[in-house]
């Protein structure tokens, strides 16, 4: 009597979060300014709000193309934006950007302003996203000013040097949210103080618009992809973003392929596929066995699957 030969593989699969980014409306939806840094510090939005640079070189960005992210090495080195950006006391503002952190942080500078809307620590209804020194493993990601002065949220999330990161804050009327390549960093209050009557407020980039405040707090970093809304988005359309300024993406499929061994010449065996040990189907057709030992002659996708298990069926 012909009997199964033998229940020889269980394979576990885990299945991977596979985001895809949706329509693109998200991205110009409150859009007030872009910066791709493509050679040059043009507001990309259509908005008009150019900058105007100060030292600064372009350097290959983050897929390696020339000129396309400008980067901060001296306390020289800022883009100013004039035009007005936000009234005063906005209340939904999200600042998204792709920062690269140089290891060595030159002067005193303890606090890395990447963006920054106000005239440092004169204007009340100032915002910025920044980082600051500190961790052990890198630099805590996420500033955000709302007030004079040094009043700021800030969170421990972890920006290491040297590597490309992209950085959000999202600000709403009573928190603000930090993200750290598409992932939520931290969530806390807002802090908010009556300010003065602001009409026009200069946005910053690279520093913090002023000299005296430790050396203006300067970034000293490549910047790239720098994006303002005046709105906030949410989660799931920062995770979109991430995805999207990501570039190209590899992908692996989960795939098997089975090898036999103790295989009987010239048997007859059929390859049997269970995901509960009750319910087995066959796999493909059935085979003579030529050799003690052979490989499966396909490989077939297993993306849905939990849990297989794996039979050889001795047939006629």
């Amino acid at each position: 009597m012909k009997t199964t030969k033998a229940l020889f593989g269980i394979l576990t699969i885990t299945a991977a979060l596979a985001v895809q980014v949706q329509a693109q409306t998200f991205l110009t939806n409150g859009l007030i300014a872009y910066y791709p840094f493509n050679g040059n510090a043009n507001d990309a939005s259509g908005n008009g709000r150019n900058g105007t640079i100060t030292g600064t070189t372009f350097v290959p960005d983050r897929f390696g193309n020339p000129a396309g992210a400008i980067s901060f090495a001296s306390v020289n080195d800022n883009v100013v934006v004039a035009n007005s950006l936000h009234s005063q006391g906005e209340v939904t503002v999200t600042y998204s950007c792709w920062v690269r952190q140089f290891e060595n942080m030159v002067n005193d500078t303890v606090h890395m302003s990447i963006i920054n809307c106000g005239f440092g620590g004169t204007v009340n209804a100032r915002s910025e996203l920044g980082t600051v020194r500190g961790l052990p493993i890198g630099l805590a990601a996420g500033l955000a000013y709302t007030g004079e002065g040094n009043d700021a949220s800030t969170t421990n999330a972890v920006v290491t040097t040297n590597v490309w990161h992209h950085l959000v804050i999202t600000k709403y009327q009573t928190n603000v949210l930090f993200y750290t390549d598409g992932n939520l960093a931290g969530s806390l209050p807002r802090y908010t103080q009556p300010g003065q009557n602001v009409t026009s407020q200069q946005l910053n980039i690279g520093w913090n618009g002023t000299t005296y405040w430790h050396s203006g707090e300067h970034l000293y970093g490549v910047l790239d992809d720098v994006r303002i809304y005046n709105r906030a988005l949410s989660a799931s359309e920062v995770q979109q973003l991430y995805v999207y300024e990501s570039g190209p993406q590899v992908n692996l499929i989960k795939a098997v392929k089975p090898s036999f061994s103790n295989l009987t010449l010239t048997t007859n065996y059929q390859l049997q596929v269970s995901a509960d040990l009750n319910t087995w189907t066959n796999q493909g057709s059935a085979f003579t066995a030529t050799n003690t030992s052979m490989i499966y002659p396909q490989y077939w996708d297993v993306d849905n699957w939990n849990k297989l298990f794996f039979r050889l069926q001795v047939t006629p």
